[in-house]
């Protein structure tokens, strides 16, 4: 090879440093290195580009087809053709195949409350994926009947699966398929560390593979010099075995594309995709992850059911379980410096978007919060750190003792013999008069937050997310939309009183400790608002009756007349808040979770307040 493609070379394998640290790691001279650089810029095969101090080497795609030319003959070394690693935002799952003896398809089976492709789906959501291309063939009306309701996932059929390979389905998804992706066999159980390990592998293309197993189908894998060499299942081809190929993959989009352009020549339609990732591998890099204790399965006939569902996935669940566990005694290790023996209990403490447990440590009780992913994308956790620690100083919640702005891991203090208030016991006069009195005690502090809530804002925001992902919103969605926002200008001519509020004033975040002590807990959405917001979100929520509503606003204003502006703004506020949920319920439902009725309900309950109010608005009540 000669200098300036050893240099180009290099250049494509490594983050680069300074022309001396080029120069001793390609034997080469430093003049000779300058000279080469100069060369390789002026005829674009490389962009230099600066930054701070240093310069910063860009392969082009001029140079990357000036690599792919001159390393032909190298077999030992491979083409890296994407050189900046980013979050893959899309996954294609491959389930057009018709298995052996079994009248649906794979991923329809049933795990319990869900389904195999439920769990996969999941799986990814909860790593950060987004957007799906479900491939079907077989009873391809069962899958859409089943992803009807999930705008993240793009269903597409590829017809003539009964007499095509892997490669022909995955050639289907192209159209939908725009940069890296997950690339996952539909039959395919698999813990979920398989796409995290996935997701830290330095290749930008790489398979997951394992110890083979005693099996009749599996694919052998070598591998050499860091990366996948050959793939098979004559075992005969092979001077070593490293590992079996599972189906579950990481690609490029221009390794992808490398693919689809060896496909396009194609004249065995029955070949698998693995074998056309192997040609590209050739000159491209196809890295790995090894894991060795992986717990899988796959199912491709009825005889492989039992084993893999009722055996395979409970062990599974457990591990995942203990791993989950493990996480959080590890995060105490390093961030409250406890040892194994220093944990006394670690439990699960429920949770949706969160996930919580509660855990004994040093002889007290905490609760440790570990943020849902995603959650960063609507959550201000900066400004949830320091409105919770207003809220304790106020003495209003229990003291935090550790939270991550970027993670969103929060360490709190455990409250005692606590009692949740519900929608029914919300409505007892001791505990209006408690929640009166904590939200009081909030408006009137004088504090100010860093952040404002305004719900506008919020609507706008949410609908950003929906569109991204393409949900389709309620009927009348924009005239609804219209009426909710024209409520602005009636908004502009009543009193305000912007104070800190909490914003989401569910019953559930109102307790009642075994100290004698009251606690608003949950600051994820607080900022500075309307007072009538906090007040307005709680009646809602609880479903108070007029009588009550009427109770529950007289004692806040400690038993003086309220004013009408502030019944008027709780009822704008409350259409306000109805439309909100609505449109986060769509954008949540989007990334699979199932809310069933709630999202329309509220967004019917707000048409008909916006009637309501306009009827009183009409009549000079208002």
């Amino acid at each position: 090879m000669n200098d300036l493609m050893t240099l180009l070379y290099y250049l494509n394998r490594e983050e680069a440093g300074s022309q001396r640290d080029m120069a001793q790691a390609t034997n080469l001279s430093l003049g000779k290195i300058n000279l080469i650089l100069k060369r390789l810029d002026e005829q674009g095969y490389i962009e230099i580009e600066r930054q701070g101090t240093r310069n910063h080497y860009q392969v082009t795609d001029k140079g990357l087809a000036l690599l792919e030319t001159g390393l032909k003959d190298a077999n030992a070394r491979k083409i890296q053709l994407a050189q900046a690693k980013e979050q893959i935002h899309q996954a294609v799952i491959l389930a057009a195949g018709q298995p052996r003896h079994l009248d649906q398809p794979v991923p329809l089976l049933s795990l319990g409350d869900h389904t195999l492709l439920d769990r996969t789906l999941q799986v990814l959501r909860d790593q950060g994926v987004e957007r799906f291309v479900l491939v079907a063939g077989f009873q391809a009306d069962l899958l859409a009947q089943h992803v009807a309701d999930m705008p993240d996932v793009t269903l597409v059929v590829n017809e003539a699966y009964a007499h095509t390979g892997t490669m022909a389905s995955l050639a289907t998804a192209a159209p939908h398929i725009d940069g890296d992706f997950f690339l996952i066999e539909g039959d395919l159980l698999f813990e979920v560390r398989g796409i995290k390990g996935l997701n830290k592998v330095a290749s930008d293309s790489a398979m997951l593979i394992t110890s083979v197993r005693e099996q009749h189908d599996e694919a052998m894998v070598e591998l050499r010099d860091g990366y996948v060499y050959k793939m098979g299942k004559d075992i005969h081809q092979f001077n070593r075995i490293d590992g079996e190929m599972i189906g579950l993959s990481k690609l490029s989009y221009p390794f992808y594309l490398k693919m689809l352009a060896i496909y396009a020549d194609n004249l065995n339609p029955y070949v698998n995709y693995e074998y056309i990732m192997l040609d590209v591998a050739q000159d491209y890099r196809l890295g790995y992850l090894k894991l060795d204790d992986f717990f899988w399965g796959e199912i491709d006939d009825a005889s492989q059911v039992h084993h893999v569902l009722k055996r395979v996935y409970p062990r599974l669940v457990r591990k995942e379980e203990r791993a989950a566990k493990q996480e959080v005694e590890q995060f105490l290790a390093d961030q409250m410096d406890a040892s194994p023996e220093e944990i006394a209990t670690l439990e699960s403490a429920g949770g949706m978007t969160n996930k919580n447990y509660k855990v004994t440590l040093k002889g007290q009780p905490y609760i440790i919060r570990i943020a849902g992913n995603g959650t960063e994308k609507f959550i201000n956790r900066p400004a949830e750190k320091s409105n919770s620690l207003l809220a304790h100083i106020l003495g209003l919640d229990a003291e935090t003792l550790y939270f991550d702005e970027v993670t969103g891991t929060k360490v709190s203090a455990f409250i005692p013999e606590a009692e949740t208030l519900n929608a029914n016991t919300a409505t007892y006069l001791n505990n209006m008069r408690m929640t009166t009195g904590l939200l009081r005690h909030l408006h009137q502090s004088g504090l100010d937050f860093d952040n404002r809530f305004d719900v506008f804002e919020e609507i706008a925001k949410y609908e950003s997310f929906v569109d991204e992902v393409g949900s389709d919103y309620f009927d009348g969605y924009q005239a609804t939309r219209q009426e909710v926002f024209q409520l602005q200008e009636d908004l502009a001519d009543l009193p305000v009183q912007i104070v800190p509020c909490h914003i989401d004033t569910v019953p559930e975040n109102f307790v009642k400790g075994g100290d004698g002590k009251s606690y608003l807990i949950d600051w994820e959405y607080s900022g500075m608002n309307d007072l009538a917001w906090d007040l307005a979100a709680h009646s809602l929520e609880c479903g108070f009756s007029q009588e009550q509503e009427d109770r529950f606003l007289s004692l806040y204003c400690q038993d003086q007349e309220v004013p009408v502006s502030l019944k008027t703004k709780l009822l704008i506020y409350q259409i306000c808040q109805d439309f909100l949920w609505s449109v986060w319920t769509i954008f949540k439902e989007s990334r699979g979770d199932d809310f069933g009725d709630y999202g329309i309900e509220r967004y019917r309950r707000a048409q008909a307040n916006l009637a309501r109010y306009h009827d009183l608005k009409k009549k000079g009540r208002t």
